[in-house]
């Protein structure tokens, strides 16, 4: 295999995180990452995850018990409580020790086993001209605030921009609102306390107006999104469940639907391997992209608790063809103020290579550390080459036919 061609950019740096103003008072930016990517007029829309955190949060406590904080959005009777037109975000606090045992820097492990986040995520609306900076951070919310339901305790992670080929179906759901004839679909992970972690769809035309959001999985689920068109009659999403009680690994699931409202139909499409970068989870990263050998879906594989990325291809059946043997992206350098080891994909987009289809580029952006945006090119060609190929007896055998 060739040496792969990958060029590499940070979009952020501390300074500009240092500089980014918060929305909620008295909080600070705690980093801008995992963007969802949309290609529009030249350049890209991206919707940024950006954790905020109370700045008070290491002042409490004493050094032998200190208090953790974790912010959470308040509702009532399942309506977000607003102050003017930012939510209202209240701030439980957790002693170590008596209430919590803090064995994981990401996050708040109780006491009961339960877990509780030490920022809370908005999604904010940033534009890159060329793919590789962003000229652009726009201040208030991407989402606005009103549209934020009781699964969203926690806020909005890790979004995702599918433009979907043609308009949304036409639907109305139980409750009697109407969806569809929109451009765009956008996923996000919708973490709460109350009623765990499920992933939600919300529509729109100009990425400015979103309908009401939907749930498009049972909890614990993340890493969901749609294909951007029907294939053999039906849509499609790839979703990843959180690990059960039977096992510590993971799988990733394709499910169908007829409306993009209600899913159903999951079934197995790929699974952690022995050995490989992908040994100890698994998930999908970002939307599929249709190319001239099938679908190309770059997922994440973590082992010993590092991320890196893969590619996997499917057939107009849906059934894996190629898959990475060793990851196509990663870091292997952090900076004192990332969390080491974690490179995470969340967009991609093929950019045009003229006249010759063989010169074309995957663009791919994510996040480095939980703490910076970044985005790689590397030829297509290259992608192609690195992964391994399967013959039909072990595709079929690896992936069952579509329903």
């Amino acid at each position: 295999m060739r040496r792969r061609r990958l060029r590499y950019t940070k979009m952020l740096d501390r300074n500009d995180i240092k500089e980014m103003k918060s929305i909620i008072p008295d909080f600070e930016v705690m980093g801008a990452f995992n963007p969802g990517a949309c290609g529009v007029d030249g350049g890209y829309v991206l919707f940024l995850r950006v954790p905020e955190a109370p700045r008070s949060r290491v002042e409490k406590g004493s050094r032998y018990q200190p208090i953790y904080c974790s912010p959470r959005f308040e509702f009532e009777d399942g309506r977000i409580k607003l102050d003017g037109d930012k939510p209202k975000v209240a701030v439980d606090e957790f002693t170590l020790r008596r209430d919590c045992r803090l064995d994981d820097e990401r996050g708040i492990h109780l006491n009961d086993d339960t877990y509780r986040l030490p920022t809370i995520s908005f999604i904010r609306r940033a534009w890159s001209p060329d793919g590789r900076s962003i000229e652009k951070i726009e201040e208030g919310l991407a989402i606005p605030a009103s549209s934020l339901t009781m699964h969203e305790e926690y806020g909005l992670e890790d979004p995702k921009i599918v433009r979907m080929e043609g308009k949304t179906p036409k639907r109305i759901d139980p409750e009697g609102n109407k969806y569809g004839e929109k451009e765009y679909v956008v996923s996000s992970v919708a973490p709460s306390s109350t009623h765990g972690i499920v992933t939600v769809f919300r529509e729109t035309d100009d990425l400015r107006n979103f309908s009401k959001p939907w749930i498009v999985t049972l909890p614990e689920c993340k890493d969901t999104f749609p294909f951007p068109e029907k294939i053999n009659g039906r849509y499609w999403e790839v979703a990843r469940p959180s690990k059960g009680s039977l096992t510590k690994k993971q799988s990733i699931y394709l499910g169908y639907s007829d409306d993009l409202g209600s899913w159903g139909g999951f079934r197995v499409l790929m699974s952690c391997r022995d050995g490989c970068f992908d040994s100890d989870g698994i998930g999908p990263s970002a939307p599929a992209i249709k190319t001239e050998r099938g679908w190309l879906i770059i997922y994440h594989g973590v082992r010993n608790k590092i991320y890196r990325n893969g590619v996997v291809l499917m057939d107009d059946k849906l059934r894996i063809t190629a898959r990475s043997r060793r990851p196509l992206f990663e870091r292997r350098r952090f900076d004192d103020d990332e969390t080491p080891g974690i490179t995470f994909v969340s967009a991609a987009a093929l950019e045009d290579g003229g006249n010759r289809p063989e010169n074309k580029t995957l663009r791919v952006f994510g996040g480095e550390g939980d703490k910076y945006p970044f985005s790689a090119e590397i030829p297509l060609s290259d992608v192609f080459d690195s992964l391994e190929y399967f013959d039909k007896r072990e595709y079929h055998a690896a992936t069952p036919t579509m329903a």
